[in-house]
This record gives C-alpha cells, sequence and structure tokens, in this order.
C-alpha cells in the first residue's frame, strides 16, 4: 500500500508542478516574448510547498523558457503574495549560469554566485561575483541587472570596488545598421 501512495503523491508532484508553472503561462511558440512562453525546470528533487505557493529545486537543475537557460544547484520559484503572474526563481551555485539568444541573434552569457529571476519584469538580477558577457565584451561587478526585454544592463559594486567593463567597440556596432549605410552610399 506504500507503493501506491509514494507513486500516487510522485504524480500529484508532477502533475501540480506542470499545472502550476503552465496554467497561467499561455505559450505562444511562434513569439519571443519570454514572458508568454513556458518555462521548463529539470532536477533531480523537486519539493513543492503547495499552501504557500513554494517549490524547490536542487541537483543538476535546468530552467528553460524560450531563448533563456539556467544552470543551478537549487532553485527556489515562489509567488509573492500568492500571484503566479509575479513568480520569482532564485537560483544557487558555485557558479549559476545563464545563457540567452537575443532578438537580434546576440548571445549573451554570464554567472554569479546566485541569480535572481522576475518572470512578470523580466528582470535577471546577478548576485555575488556577478559576470555577464557579449561577444568579447563583458562586465564585472558585484551585483548585475539585466532587463531582458528592454536589454539593458546595470552594474554596482561594493564600496572598496569597481565595476570592470571591457568593450570590443568594432562588435558593438549593429551589422543591420552597417548593411543600411553600405547600400545608400552605392
Amino acid at each position: 500500500m506504500k507503493y501506491k501512495n509514494k507513486s500516487y503523491n510522485i504524480l500529484f508532484i508532477n502533475l501540480f508542478l506542470i499545472l502550476f508553472l503552465t496554467s497561467y503561462l499561455p505559450s505562444t511558440i511562434a513569439s519571443i516574448d519570454n514572458n508568454k512562453q513556458l518555462i521548463n525546470i529539470i532536477s533531480d528533487k523537486q519539493l513543492l510547498d503547495i499552501p504557500n505557493n513554494i517549490s524547490l529545486f536542487t541537483k543538476n537543475v535546468i530552467i528553460t523558457q524560450n531563448s533563456i537557460k539556467i544552470k543551478a544547484d537549487k532553485v527556489m520559484a515562489y509567488c509573492p503574495n500568492g500571484d503566479i503572474n509575479k513568480m520569482v526563481i532564485e537560483g544557487f551555485a558555485n557558479p549559476v549560469t545563464f545563457y540567452q539568444i537575443q532578438n537580434n541573434t546576440k548571445i549573451i552569457s554570464g554567472h554569479s554566485q546566485k541569480i535572481r529571476y522576475e518572470f512578470a519584469n523580466q528582470l535577471l538580477v546577478l548576485i555575488d561575483n556577478a559576470y555577464i558577457k557579449q561577444l568579447d565584451s563583458n562586465i564585472k561587478a558585484d551585483r548585475i541587472t539585466y532587463l531582458i526585454d528592454k536589454q539593458k544592463i546595470e552594474a554596482f559594486s561594493n564600496k572598496d570596488k569597481h565595476v570592470t567593463t571591457i568593450l570590443l567597440p568594432a562588435q558593438l556596432q549593429d551589422k543591420e545598421f552597417k548593411i543600411l549605410n553600405n547600400k545608400k552610399d552605392k
């Protein structure tokens, strides 16, 4: 009888997780807007606290949502004030990594000790030993915020440290702009 209860509990937890993560986040496969895409979380272990709207994922955690991929050792997902539309995911590892293919097909990636991802705001925050990179340009700081939909980055460091930025100007120019200017010159 214990086996049936354990199987039932696992089935219930997986079913709840699927409903919890997908019922309020409609999927539009053709859209690039990450806020409208399904969130897929896989891990070796999952724990759901249904009354408190908290999910805990541990060991080999991989979160994907359209063009975004986050890898961590431990992830906690919760909904402030029970509002599923304001879901927050916090990931922890040494380091937590993220990867995204932006709308302009450029790849941006980074890592830190902790990542906070706020779905409603499309905000990714890298905390402690934060590093973000696009092509050969990068930023190192104690904390980096990245507004995904606006592609805006802000970096902060503690009193005794500085933000370090390395830029390769030739790579920062928009290829589409170069193509349009070349066509006008002809």
